[in-house]
Formats: structure tokens, C-alpha cells, sequence
């Protein structure tokens, strides 16, 4: 546990100066080019303790996708464009969290395809992140399911090729439990894919009916 927390403040720090960081300006040139662009605090930061995020690094993780959401909104409004925006809040994956924009015939893939709807019926849990902006109280959230792959290939892997039996055992098991739970089995020319819930991810959005508060 004292490993976590001093890894939980070493990306609070990191974090701070988030501004400086390219992919969290909205670059127009790259997405009128690519109809598309995000930023991924993952990518950004090494951001890689899911499940064990602490409370003060969970209210700066929304807070600063709010602070991006809010900022690429203000632009896009000014281009006059058509386009999808939303922060995608992964709950216990927090790395994964991301702004995502897209224009043109991406939007319908962004706002339709990319996640499978939840079946369980659930609030925002906004409590889990303390006081965060007043802005955020302009979102609506959505929530989704958080899925991950596991390639047959994996689980085939020669037993040699791990460096410890113990190793080889313990991912043996979660391979058989992430099989078990699969919700989707995709064979791609031999090549076998299995598809499993990790956890939640909401979408949140801004009403357009709404006016932001600057």
C-alpha cells in the first residue's frame, strides 16, 4: 500500500504541469486531417495503478479531464462544427480515462459503436471524487462497459517462455477466468480474440441546452 501511495503522489506532481503537454491542446489542423483526436492520461503520465487510484489522484484525474473537455468544447463551438466530444471515465481502469473528439463520419462510430451499453442500472458515482469543478455539473453520464481482449495466443504461449512456474500458473488461471467471463468470442482467420468485463466506463457529455459557466 505504501508503494501506491508513493506512486499516486509522484503522478499528482507529474500531473500538475498538464497544460505543457501537447496532446492536451486541441490541435484542429491534425483533426480536420484525422477526424479524430484524444488525450489519454495513460499516455501521458505512465499513469498505470488501476484499481488502487487514491482519492486525491481520482478528484485531479476528473478535474483536469473537465478542464480539457471544457476547453476543446470552447474551441469547436467556435469552428462551427459538427462533432462528438466526451470524457470517457473508466472506473477501476482510471488510466484509461480519456477526452475524445471526433468530426465528420467518425461521430457516429464515437457515439455509437465504440462501447456496449450496461445492462446494470447505476448513479454517477460522484462521491468517489470529492469536490470536484462546478462544471461537472453540467454533464450528463452514460454508462458503459469496460472491456478488455485476451488473444488465444497468450494463453498458448510455450509454458518455457515465462521465467517462473509460478508465473506461468498464476497467469494460467487469470486466463481461464477472463476466458470464462467473456461476453464475445471473435475468430479473425484463426486468429481468436476474447472479449471480458473489467469494469465501467461513463461517458459524460455536456446538454447542449446548458450554458457553460466560464
Amino acid at each position: 500500500m505504501k508503494k501506491k501511495t508513493i506512486l499516486s503522489k509522484k503522478i499528482l506532481r507529474s500531473i500538475e504541469d498538464y497544460w505543457n503537454d501537447p496532446d492536451s491542446q486541441l490541435d484542429l489542423k491534425k483533426l480536420l486531417e484525422n477526424r479524430f483526436q484524444y488525450f489519454e492520461m495513460e499516455d501521458c503520465y505512465g499513469y498505470s495503478i488501476d484499481g488502487s487510484v487514491s482519492g486525491k489522484l481520482r478528484k485531479k484525474t476528473i478535474s483536469i479531464l473537465i478542464d480539457i473537455y471544457m476547453d476543446w468544447k470552447s474551441r469547436l463551438d467556435e469552428q462551427n462544427l459538427d462533432y462528438y466530444l466526451a470524457i470517457w471515465l473508466y472506473i477501476p481502469r482510471m488510466s484509461k480515462s480519456q477526452v475524445v473528439c471526433a468530426i465528420d463520419d467518425k461521430i457516429t462510430y464515437y457515439d455509437n459503436d465504440v462501447f456496449l451499453p450496461a445492462k446494470e442500472i447505476k448513479k454517477f458515482p460522484q462521491l468517489n471524487f470529492g469536490k470536484i469543478p462546478d462544471a461537472s455539473n453540467q454533464f450528463t453520464w452514460e454508462l458503459k462497459v469496460d472491456l478488455d481482449n485476451l488473444y488465444e495466443w497468450e494463453v498458448n504461449f510455450p509454458k518455457q517462455n515465462w521465467e517462473r512456474l509460478d508465473d506461468y500458473r498464476r497467469d494460467q488461471k487469470r486466463f481461464k477466468k477472463n476466458i470464462e467471463s467473456s461476453i464475445r468470442k471473435i475468430d479473425n482467420d484463426g486468429n481468436v480474440m476474447y472479449l471480458f468485463p473489467v469494469g465501467d466506463v461513463w461517458v459524460g457529455k455536456i446538454n447542449p441546452k446548458l450554458t457553460i459557466k466560464k
